[in-house]
């Protein structure tokens, strides 16, 4: 029988079906199985958003599960790494000891928002040195949810200018040492802005000081005449 639905129309029903369905993933094998225009819609949805966890009570599995992706990364020859625009990392240990999730920044060129949520310091520390060179400069949104901390202020703004299209910054619980007075060398115009009462900030506390203070110093690459979402 010849199919005569444009792709438009095909990708469609592929999204619907995903979205709605109470087995997702059995419903995209499903379609892939019923016809090859299926195929890219559905793939686009199964790698669009990547989350590789390490929870504490299944260390192992985890990581071999995340070891398995960045071979199939490897193995795909790149087209895998191409459908990837979200990635969360939740609870990763030490790239020192294991830099799988290194491995992974690396062959992601099209990732658009990226997240750690509770990752250790030591991770934070080398991500954010090596963050810059392993991500694209499409990111538009970069969330920290637990433990970064820099020596610095200027470290944090010095990350945060090195993604032209950034749009959305999240930091909970962020902390650092000391502000160091240096003309911003780039503007960042955010659209959002999330700053957890958890504790950011020199001392751990969130107060208005801390939030005026992290946008208007002069070493802030941030701007807020696009603002439009303000939490803290």
């Amino acid at each position: 029988m010849a199919w005569s639905l444009p792709q438009e129309l095909t990708d469609q029903i592929v999204s619907v079906a995903y979205h709605t369905s109470a087995n997702p993933s059995e419903t995209l094998k499903a379609l892939c199985l019923t016809h090859s225009t299926f195929r890219a819609q559905a793939r686009r949805l199964v790698f669009g958003h990547v989350s590789l966890e390490w929870p504490t009570l299944y260390p192992r599995s985890y990581r071999q599960s995340t070891h398995a992706f960045r071979d199939l990364l490897k193995r795909s020859a790149g087209e895998i790494g191409l459908l990837v625009r979200t990635l969360q990392v939740t609870g990763a240990p030490d790239p020192s000891r294991d830099p799988a999730v290194l491995h992974v920044l690396a062959a992601l060129p099209l990732l658009t928002d990226i997240v750690f949520a509770s990752c250790g310091t030591a991770i934070m520390r080398m991500v954010a040195a090596q963050l810059p060179r392993l991500l694209p400069p499409l990111v538009e949104r970069v969330a920290f949810l637990d433990n970064y901390y820099v020596e610095n202020s200027e470290d944090m703004y010095a990350l945060v200018g090195k993604f032209p299209r950034l749009k959305g910054l999240e930091l909970r619980d962020a902390f650092w040492h000391r502000y160091i007075s240096k003309q911003a060398e780039a503007s960042i115009a955010l659209k959002t802005l999330i700053l957890s009462s958890d504790g950011i900030g020199s001392d751990g506390e969130l107060d208005r000081e801390d939030i005026l203070q992290f946008l208007l110093h002069p070493s802030s690459p941030i701007t807020l005449t696009e603002l439009e979402t303000l939490q803290g």
